[in-house]
């Protein structure tokens, strides 16, 4: 449930002198209050919605509004409005939800995208509807299950299929547009199904099973030769695997490293380290990097001795 609505607070009030009261037509002081209106939820202030303004003679203690100001009160007001500004935290609100979309906005941009993220968004939106027998004839077989099993009031007609097929691994995906309807601890019995209809299938014995089952708008049932997940907010970076390793990043301080290293030791400037100026872990690490066996170590070659490390500390 939310709570919304708006609300008044005074922002302050100032006095005027010389000014004369319609009702009671006494010159004494009126004092002017300025009371600002704003949108909230759950009581937070979000933005402003305006003022009210009214006038108290202090005599007759007689109130009016804005639209009831004679000229001459209009104008003592105009003159002393500017010390009566909406305050800041009016603003509270939009305020916090903008640093929220800065920070959001920060922290995706810093954030590398794993490149197998578009290889499976790609192959959901590939999901069809009465998939053919001819053109894909393990969707065809799994939706014939389907409608076989599932309840109507689930409406399987609506269901979605594509399957991906490596040397060594199958991909299953499927869309079900009810899947937030069916009680948790139910929706497994959709990675049964496809597993049973899987086994009947000619050359899938042996092979890595990733399912990923889709609701309305994300996945929130997948299966993977290490894990099952079942829930309204799972990553979907399980399925990943499916698509091989991610691919190592070329080391980006290789090149600039080894300037620094071609600026201390390359005695003769050929671009080149040879055995004999190398030092340190270069030169115990010399008969590893240099793969050609010339003595002498090149750009290219310390580049993917680098690579290979980092390829070597990731597996460990």
């Amino acid at each position: 449930m939310i709570i919304f609505g708006h609300r008044a607070t005074r922002i302050g009030s100032v006095d005027l002198y010389g000014t004369s009261c319609n009702y009671c037509e006494q010159s004494n002081s009126q004092e002017i209050t300025v009371f600002g209106r704003y949108a909230h939820v759950f009581w937070i202030p979000m933005f402003p919605l305006g003022k009210v303004v009214v006038s108290e003679c202090n005599h007759c203690m007689r109130t009016i509004r804005r639209n009831e100001f004679t000229p001459q009160l209009s104008r003592k007001y105009e003159e002393q409005k500017n010390r009566l500004k909406t305050p800041f935290w009016h603003w509270i609100g939009l305020i916090i939800i903008g640093l929220l979309i800065a920070l959001i906005s920060i922290t995706a941009k810093s954030t590398p995208t794993d490149p197998r993220a578009k290889l499976l968004n790609r192959d959901l939106d590939s999901m069809v509807l009465n998939p053919s027998q001819q053109e894909d004839s393990i969707a065809f077989h799994i939706e014939s299950m389907m409608e076989l099993f599932v309840d109507e009031e689930n409406h399987p007609e609506r269901f979605k299929y594509a399957v991906k097929q490596k040397e060594d691994k199958i991909l299953v995906l499927m869309k079900v547009p009810t899947l937030k309807q069916v009680r948790k601890k139910n929706r497994t019995e959709i990675l049964d199904m496809i597993n049973t209809s899987l086994e009947t299938e000619e050359g899938i014995q042996g092979k890595e099973i990733y399912i990923g089952v889709e609701g309305k708008y994300t996945i929130m049932l997948l299966q993977t030769p290490k894990t099952i997940k079942n829930g309204r907010f799972i990553s979907e970076s399980p399925l990943y695997e499916f698509y091989g390793q991610l691919p190592l990043k070329k080391n980006k301080k290789a090149p600039p490293l080894f300037d620094k290293i071609l600026s201390k030791l390359d005695q003769n400037k050929d671009g080149e380290v040879s055995r004999i100026e190398a030092k340190g872990i270069l030169l115990k690490e010399f008969g590893d990097i240099d793969t050609d066996g010339n003595e002498f170590v090149t750009r290219e070659e310390f580049e993917v001795h680098m690579i290979r490390k980092e390829k070597l500390k990731n597996n460990f």
